[in-house]
This record gives structure tokens, C-alpha cells and sequence, in this order.
């Protein structure tokens, strides 16, 4: 059996609080970030802790990274989103796109419709060509 050479990840903090309605709170640390130049995309994994407040929903995780990088919540897409067993912290993949038009052209339309407030009931319009 091989033994990998095991390396710490450097745990860069970026704390966020931010309240919904004054009921939930959230702490989003980042882990890691690097910039794509071939999909013109910033790829991130994140940690959430909620310890103050329910399990929050995937779109408000999604404005709090919008708020976090300072951009429009239409370039945000959260691609994983995993609760950690017996936690209250959830651990998530997400890109940061530099326009919506390259984001709607590289998303999957069921990524796309997860992101919405109201978790896919909305349609994704369907480009025509």
C-alpha cells in the first residue's frame, strides 16, 4: 500500500456574516480559488457554518457569495453543496464567471434552474439559435 504524501491546505478566511431577515446566519470560509483562464471563471470550494440557524437554502448561500466577491448573483453558480454528517457546516463548489452570457453558455440548464430562488420550479429559458 502506497502512502501519499498528505499536505495541508491552507485555510484562507474570508468571513462573511450574513443575515436573511435576521433569522439566519452563516460564516463561509473559502478554501481554495483559481482562476480558469480557458472557461473565464474563478473555481472555489468554500466551507458554510450555520451553527446559529437552520440548514440555509441554496440561493442564500449563493447571495452571500455574490456579496462576498462583489459581483451580480447572475455569474454565481453553486455546483455541490453538501451538509457534513453531525456538523452544522456544509462544504460546496462553486465558479465565479466574468459575464452571464458565459455563464448561460457553460452552466447545464439543471444547475441553472437549482440556483433559482424557488429551487427549479422557475424555467430556464432556452436559448434559440
Amino acid at each position: 500500500m502506497r502512502i501519499r504524501n498528505l499536505r495541508k491546505i491552507k485555510v484562507r478566511e474570508f468571513r462573511l456574516i450574513h443575515s436573511i431577515s435576521g433569522e439566519n446566519d452563516l460564516e463561509i470560509k473559502k478554501t481554495s480559488e483559481k482562476y480558469n483562464p480557458l472557461l473565464k471563471r474563478k473555481e472555489l470550494t468554500f466551507l458554510v457554518n450555520h451553527a446559529s440557524s437552520a440548514t440555509p437554502r441554496l440561493f442564500e448561500v449563493r447571495k452571500a457569495l455574490a456579496t462576498m466577491y462583489g459581483v451580480n448573483e447572475e455569474v454565481v453558480y453553486i455546483t455541490k453543496l453538501n451538509t457534513l454528517t453531525g456538523t452544522n457546516q456544509m462544504k460546496g463548489e462553486a465558479g465565479v464567471y466574468d459575464s452571464p452570457e458565459r455563464a448561460k453558455l457553460l452552466v447545464p440548464r439543471y444547475i441553472q434552474s437549482r440556483n433559482l430562488p424557488n429551487r427549479g420550479k422557475g424555467k430556464v429559458e432556452k436559448e434559440k439559435d
